[in-house]
């Protein structure tokens, strides 16, 4: 994701809790220099002869840097995946990929899927927004995040209407107040809920503290002390950070490795 990018406080298709999201902004979205972190989840290998899963990767660029750490996360639990990578720095679900053109997440995805055949896609996006090139200079009003919801609910509906998998991952927080992105967190959860089988992997939790704040270095407590968890930008993540996502984010996937259980009875 370009440093220049702007990101803001996005919506949950519920308009009058906008006012809320910022109120609470304003009272828990205090930053934090470090602190203690949350324990990462267990994940089980998966059984011998699993399948490999096609998993494609279609956000900005907290997911295009990740992906060298899902993919040795991946590995070390034995988890065979190839990841089909759509993640580009910059990328918003407003923005065309293409200026000019009909080339945002949603008029892609589906192309994509044609194409590659995954057996899953994971959808990130923090926010990119480029005034002009995609839309009025109206950043975090009412109009916007109405129009980046509905962004977000057409993505999801170009995925599904190819009966593939879809799981967003929640975004993590930001060092700014106003642009913590409580509403878009909400977002991903709504998506989760009102389409039945839309999954979601949690990078919240392994961005903030244990109190949920934004930190810039965190403890896990696994004896190695503090390390820097961001980049100076307060958006980007260090490889200890990188690594931090990848644990939760192959946890959210782990089920896709079980293997169906058939139940055979004799009469």
């Amino acid at each position: 994701m370009d440093t220049r990018s702007r990101t803001g406080h996005g919506g949950a298709h519920s308009r009058g809790h906008i006012a809320s999201w910022l109120v609470l902004a304003a009272i828990v979205g205090t930053t934090a220099a470090c602190g203690l972190g949350p324990q990462p989840p267990q994940v089980a290998p998966a059984d011998a002869g699993a399948p490999t899963e096609r998993i494609m990767l279609v956000g900005d660029s907290l997911l295009a840097q990740a992906e060298p750490a899902i993919t040795s996360e991946l590995a070390t639990h034995h988890l065979p995946a190839v990841l089909l990578d759509h993640a580009t720095g910059g990328w918003g679900l407003l923005t065309p990929l293409q200026p000019g053109t009909a080339s945002r997440p949603a008029d892609l995805v589906g192309q994509w899927i044609a194409q590659e055949h995954p057996d899953v896609v994971v959808a990130e996006f923090s926010g990119n927004y480029w005034p002009g090139q995609d839309g009025p200079d109206d950043y975090l009003s009412v109009a916007w995040t109405s129009r980046w919801d509905t962004e977000a609910d057409r993505l999801t509906r170009a995925v599904l209407a190819t009966g593939t998998r879809l799981v967003w991952v929640i975004p993590p927080p930001r060092s700014s107040v106003e642009t913590t992105w409580y509403g878009l967190r909400d977002l991903s959860v709504f998506e989760s809920v009102v389409h039945p089988g839309v999954g979601l992997v949690d990078w919240w939790t392994p961005a903030t503290s244990r109190e949920g704040h934004w930190v810039l270095y965190v403890d896990d407590g696994d004896g190695h002390g503090y390390r820097k968890l961001r980049l100076d930008d307060g958006l980007h993540f260090t490889a200890d950070g990188q690594e931090r996502l990848a644990k939760w984010f192959v946890a959210g996937l782990r089920d896709l490795w079980d293997t169906p259980t058939t139940t055979t009875t004799t009469t």
